[in-house]
């Protein structure tokens, strides 16, 4: 069992899920360390997160110093992020672990299939 690093053929990244609103929203964690926000979603209702998205904050260094203090005060509600995520984690087989990841690279909305889970053996 191992990851395989490798690229595939590219999809509409709207193919993995509905991620726009927050219908299957279940949590939302701004980590302001590595400039970005993620989501978590559960599409089939079980509990279990079966999409994670990673966008990218929109600051510079001035702008970060802000979100800091933001932080600091338990306010994060005004932080910008890409509207369209540049990672997705998905839970393929619901074991709560993130089986494939794809990443859009350009940002125009295809999606290339990063790393992928071997769970044959």
């Amino acid at each position: 069992m191992g990851l395989e690093l490798f690229f595939a053929a590219a999809i509409a990244c709207t193919d993995l899920g509905p991620i726009q609103g927050r219908e299957y929203e279940v949590s939302r964690i701004t980590n302001l360390g590595q400039y970005m926000i993620f989501r978590r979603f559960d599409f089939d209702g079980d509990g279990h997160a079966d999409l994670m998205t990673g966008h990218r904050i929109l600051a510079d260094e001035f702008q970060m110093r802000e979100y800091i203090d933001l932080a600091k005060k338990g306010d994060l509600k005004n932080v910008l992020a890409e509207p369209q995520p540049l990672f997705y984690w998905l839970d393929v087989t619901g074991k709560d672990s993130w089986d494939r990841i794809y990443v859009d690279i350009a940002g125009n909305g295809r999606c290339d299939l990063y790393a992928s889970q071997d769970r044959t053996s």
